[in-house]
C-alpha cells in the first residue's frame, strides 16, 4: 500500500492571519525506502516553504488572464487599482466578508497552488479553523511533516480590512470610480455582433471607454445605434488590438442597457468574428456598492449571419437551480452545447423561435456538482447539410445592383464628389473615399463565389440605373458573371422598382417548382424614381441628396424627413426644402391633417407641425425612436429602441410601459 500524504494550510486570526503549510502522512504507512525520515520532513518543509512564498509574492495582476480574475474584476470585488494586491491579500480580503459566495471565490484563488505541489500530495487551506479548502481529511493516524508560516496583518473575520480611529457613519459619498464589462469568449462569429453591458448607475458619469479584441477583420463599432469608431485590425490571425474611445462616451446611457454592434467590413463572411475580447466603460457614481445577489446570468451575444459561438461562463458558487432561454432564427438545425452534453436541439425553419429550458430539463442533463465553482464550456451552432453550402444549393438569385450617377460618389460622404476606384484586394477598399460602384463590384463578386459554391445552384444579374434593360440570364458560370460585373459603369437616375420587376420577370421565366428564389437588391438607397399603377416612372426631382427615411402624403401634398433633420415638403407637384428645427437624424414622420403632425427619430428627438413650421417637442426619453402614429386628435403613439413606446395625451409626451 503506498503513503497517504497531505499538506495543511492554516490562518490563525485576531488582528492578523497566521498562513500555515503543514505535511501530514498517516503514521501507520509511513514508509522512507530510500532518504531518512529526517531529510522527508526537510524536503516537505521545502515544499511547502516554496508554495506559501509563491502565494505571498503572487499579484493579483500576474493572473490577470485567470477566468477567476476576470470574474473578481467583473464583480467589482476588486478594481485594477487592486493589480498590486498579493494572492494572500486577496484571499484574507474575501475571507472577512464572512459572505458565502465571497469564501467560495476565496476557495478558488487558494486553489491555484495545487499546480505548484507534488501529484501525491493531499493539502488543506484553513483560517482560524475554518477549512477554505481541503483535499482530504485530517484524523487520527495523520501527522505533520513539514510547516511553513506566512503572516498577513490588519484581518479579522467579520471586520472591515480598512478603518479609522475615529468614529464616522457614512451616509453618501461623493464618488467613486468603477468600471462596466462585456467578454467576448473564446470565438464569437460568424456574422456582425451585436453585445451590452448593463447595469452602469444612473446617476453615473463616463469617463472613457476601452475595448481590446482578437478580430476577425477591419470592423466598424456603433454604440447605441450611432457610430464610434473604425476597428482597423493589425496583420496576422493572433494579433490582439486596443482602442480607447474617450470620444464616444457620450453615446452610452447610465441607467440604460448600452448596445454594442460589431459590423464588420470584409466581404468574406469567414473572417467576421471575435477571437477573444473585451469591452470597459470607466465611469464615476455616487452608488456606494453594486447590489449583491444569489444568482449570475450569461447573456448570448447577438450574431446576424451564421450562429458559431464558443464561450464558457465562470458558476462562482453552488449551482442550486439553472434554466434556459433562447431566442432565435435560423433555417438550419441549431443546437447548444452546455459542457460536454447536448441541452437543445432545434430544428430549422424560417421563424424566429424561443425556446425556454426550465431547470428540471437541465437537472436531469446535467451534474450541478461537477459544474459548480469552475468555468464551464458553452458551444451553441447550426448543423448544415454535408456540402456546407448553409441550404443554398438548388437555388436561383438575382442579384441587383444599383449603377446610377450616386454610384460613383464616395461611399463615406453624401456629396456627389467622385470615389477613387480600387480594386478588391486593395487594403484601402474600405476607406471612405472609396467609389461605392467600386466596393459594389467586390461585394457582388464574393457573394457570387458563395452562392456558386453550393452545388445546383445559379446567379443572374440586374443592373439598373434610369431602366433595368441590363441584365443576364441564370447561370453557374461564374467566371461569365464576374466579367458582366466588371464591365459596370455609373450613370444615370435610380429606378428600383425597374430592377425588381425584372428580376421578378426573370425568376418566373427561367425558374421553375421545387427551387429556392432569391432577389437581392444592393443600392446606396437615393432613389429619384416612383412607379405608377400601370407600371410606368415618372422622375420626381429632389432637392437633396441626403438619405430619407419617412415619408406621409395627405393626397397629393405630403412630406418627408431624413438624415441630418433634411425635412423636403411636396406641393403643387414638386418638392421644395423644408425649414428644420433639428439637425439630428428623423426616422418617421405622421401627418394628421394639413395643420397637424409629428416627426421622431435620434435619441427622443420629436418635432411638431403646425400648418405652418416644425417645432421641437420635450420628449421624455433619450433612447432612438424609429416609427409613429397619430391616432387622434389628442393621442399619438410612437416607439423606438429597446421597445420604448411613448403617449401624447394632447398636450405632452410621457413613456408608457413596454412588455
Amino acid at each position: 500500500m503506498s503513503e497517504r500524504k497531505g499538506i495543511f494550510f492554516s490562518l490563525d486570526a485576531l488582528f492578523a492571519i497566521f498562513i500555515l503549510l503543514s505535511l501530514v502522512l498517516l503514521l501507520s504507512l509511513l514508509s522512507f525506502d530510500s532518504i531518512s525520515e529526517e531529510m522527508a520532513m526537510v524536503s516537505m518543509h521545502a515544499q511547502s516553504g516554496d508554495a506559501i512564498d509563491t502565494m505571498a509574492k503572487t499579484r493579483l495582476g500576474d493572473i490577470g488572464s485567470e477566468q477567476i480574475a476576470r470574474h473578481l474584476y467583473s464583480e467589482n470585488l476588486f478594481e485594477l487599482s487592486d493589480n498590486n494586491k498579493t494572492l494572500l491579500d486577496v484571499v484574507g480580503a474575501l475571507w472577512v466578508t464572512n459572505y458565502s459566495q465571497n469564501i467560495s471565490l476565496a476557495s478558488n484563488v487558494s486553489r491555484l497552488l495545487e499546480p505548484l505541489l507534488p501529484p501525491n500530495v493531499n493539502w488543506a487551506f484553513l483560517i482560524d479553523n475554518y477549512t477554505l479548502y481541503n483535499t482530504s481529511p485530517l484524523g487520527e493516524g495523520y501527522f505533520v511533516t513539514g510547516v511553513s508560516r506566512r503572516l498577513a496583518s490588519g484581518y479579522r473575520l467579520s471586520e472591515p480590512v480598512i478603518g479609522f480611529v475615529a468614529r464616522a457613519f457614512l451616509s453618501t459619498i461623493r464618488g467613486r470610480q468603477a468600471s462596466a464589462y462585456v467578454f467576448y469568449g473564446g470565438f464569437v462569429g460568424q456574422g456582425n455582433l451585436t453585445t451590452y453591458i448593463r447595469n452602469i448607475p444612473s446617476n453615473s458619469t463616463i469617463s472613457n471607454i476601452y475595448a481590446e479584441f482578437n478580430l476577425g477583420s477591419d470592423a466598424e463599432l456603433y454604440i447605441n445605434g450611432a457610430h464610434c469608431s473604425s476597428l482597423i485590425k493589425s496583420p496576422g490571425d493572433y494579433a490582439v488590438d486596443n482602442w480607447t474611445l474617450p470620444g464616444c462616451t457620450g453615446s452610452i446611457l447610465p441607467g440604460e442597457d448600452n448596445e454594442f454592434i460589431i459590423q464588420f467590413t470584409d466581404s468574406n463572411a469567414s473572417k467576421h468574428f471575435v477571437g477573444g475580447g473585451f469591452i470597459r466603460i470607466t465611469y464615476d457614481t455616487e452608488q456606494m456598492a453594486p447590489p449583491v445577489t444569489n444568482s449570475m446570468r450569461y447573456y448570448f451575444p447577438g450574431i446576424n449571419g451564421i450562429i458559431n459561438l464558443y464561450d464558457s461562463f465562470y458558476v462562482p458558487g453552488n449551482i442550486s437551480a439553472m434554466s434556459a432561454h433562447l431566442h432565435f432564427k435560423s433555417d438550419q438545425e441549431t443546437f447548444l452545447n452546455i459542457g460536454n452534453h447536448r441541452v437543445m436541439t432545434a430544428v430549422g425553419n424560417e421563424s424566429t423561435q424561443t425556446i425556454d429550458i426550465d431547470d428540471a430539463t437541465l437537472s436531469s442533463m446535467l451534474d450541478y456538482q461537477n459544474i459548480s465553482l469552475i468555468t464551464v464550456p458553452l458551444r451553441m451552432g447550426i448543423i448544415a447539410n454535408d456540402t456546407g453550402d448553409a441550404n443554398l444549393s438548388n437555388a436561383d438569385v438575382i442579384l441587383i445592383t444599383d449603377i446610377s450617377g450616386s454610384m460613383n460618389w464616395r461611399i463615406g460622404y453624401d456629396d456627389s464628389y467622385p470615389g477613387t476606384i480600387r480594386d478588391c484586394d486593395d487594403p484601402a477598399l474600405f476607406n471612405s473615399d472609396t467609389q461605392r460602384l467600386a466596393l459594389a463590384k467586390c461585394v457582388d463578386k464574393s457573394f457570387i463565389n458563395i452562392v456558386l459554391n453550393a452545388s445546383g445552384s445559379r446567379v443572374g444579374l440586374v443592373a439598373f440605373s434610369t431602366t433595368a434593360n441590363n441584365y443576364d440570364g441564370l447561370t453557374n458560370n461564374s467566371a461569365y458573371l464576374e466579367s458582366r460585373i466588371n464591365s459596370y459603369s455609373a450613370g444615370g437616375g435610380t429606378c428600383i422598382c425597374c430592377a425588381i420587376n425584372r428580376a421578378h420577370d426573370m425568376l418566373n421565366s427561367q425558374s421553375y417548382e421545387g427551387r429556392r428564389k432569391y432577389i437581392i437588391v444592393m443600392t446606396d438607397g437615393i432613389a429619384g424614381y416612383r412607379c405608377t399603377n400601370s407600371g410606368g416612372w415618372v422622375i420626381d426631382s429632389s432637392p437633396t441628396s441626403y438619405s430619407r427615411y419617412g415619408l406621409d402624403m395627405l393626397g397629393e401634398q405630403g412630406q418627408s424627413v431624413g438624415s441630418s433633420g433634411r425635412i423636403v415638403r411636396r406641393s403643387g407637384g414638386s418638392w421644395s426644402m423644408q425649414t428644420s428645427p433639428t439637425s439630428r437624424t428623423l426616422y418617421a414622420i405622421d401627418l394628421r391633417d394639413s395643420t397637424h403632425g409629428f416627426a421622431v427619430g435620434y435619441r427622443g428627438r420629436i418635432i411638431e407641425w403646425n400648418g405652418a413650421s416644425w417645432s421641437i417637442d420635450s420628449s421624455p426619453t433619450s433612447r432612438t425612436l424609429y416609427g409613429i402614429s397619430y391616432a387622434s386628435d389628442s393621442r399619438a403613439f410612437a416607439v423606438g429602441y429597446r421597445g420604448r413606446i411613448i403617449e401624447w395625451n394632447g398636450a405632452s409626451w410621457s413613456i408608457d410601459s413596454s412588455p
